[in-house]
């Protein structure tokens, strides 16, 4: 099996992170991955944080990237393309 990876496009505004939840825990489920509630909740906080991260450090578009690996669990990349305060530099 190839990785599977889906791309969420933002516009990186604090609107967006709740819909952004929905959309990530959805497509886990769409690769037919098992989730318990527990899983899910978990799924949903570390999406919630990265995004809201990037919305607020970041600024301008946000892209979250989900990926899932054969015999792996699924993971997440989120990237920003702002400029914002917080930007990071080269770390």
């Amino acid at each position: 099996m190839p990785t599977l990876v889906t791309r969420l496009v933002l516009a990186g505004t604090h609107g967006e992170v709740s819909a952004a939840r929905r959309e990530v825990i959805d497509q886990v489920r769409a690769w037919d991955v098992p989730l318990d509630d527990e899983t899910a909740d978990t799924i949903r906080l570390v999406a919630s944080e990265l995004i809201t991260n990037a919305v607020v450090h970041g600024g301008g578009p946000i892209i979250a990237a989900l990926h899932h690996r054969p015999v792996a669990t699924p993971g997440s990349h989120i990237a920003n393309a702002g400029s914002g305060a917080d930007a990071m530099t080269s770390r």
